[in-house]
């Protein structure tokens, strides 16, 4: 895979191993607040868990850079043009039966789903997908597929 960012793929695995490491530290806080339970030591059980509470809490903020880091290489790499099929497309409905790889649709659903305040149903990201991505499916990609 061609890297358009020096050293992403360092900032890349950092991410996977803060992750790795933060769900460990959550298990051990875990695991010391049931122990602190279990001993009827229940304030300061509840003082490990507001801890763990908020470990989670950074550990998701963390998920949130992960993902807006994959947005800028995606961003990135189309600015570049890595991963283009071709540039044919440009303000004209594709009508190929080929479908568009699903690492096209990640940047977009994102930005949609963050612009929905982080939940939305599949419907709705969907209806933005179509809005943002006009003009760039193809006639396979605007059929409707059973959901799997």
């Amino acid at each position: 895979m061609a890297k358009t960012i020096p050293k992403s793929q360092a900032v890349n695995s950092a991410f996977r191993q803060l992750a790795k490491r933060l769900d460990a530290v959550r298990k051990k806080v875990n695991s010391t607040g049931a122990k602190r339970m279990k001993a009827n030591q229940y304030d300061t059980a509840r003082k490990w868990m507001d801890i763990g509470q908020l470990v989670g809490e950074f550990s998701s903020r963390t998920d949130v850079l992960a993902k807006e880091w994959d947005q800028l290489l995606e961003s990135a790499r189309l600015a570049v043009g890595i991963g283009a099929e071709n540039d044919s497309s440009k303000g004209t409905k594709r009508s190929s039966s080929k479908r568009t790889p699903a690492w096209k649709f990640r940047a977009p659903a994102l930005k949609a789903l963050v612009s929905r305040g982080g939940t939305a149903s599949q419907s709705d990201i969907v209806a933005d997908l179509q809005e943002a991505m006009d003009g760039a499916l193809t006639d396979t990609d605007q059929a409707v597929a059973p959901a799997s």
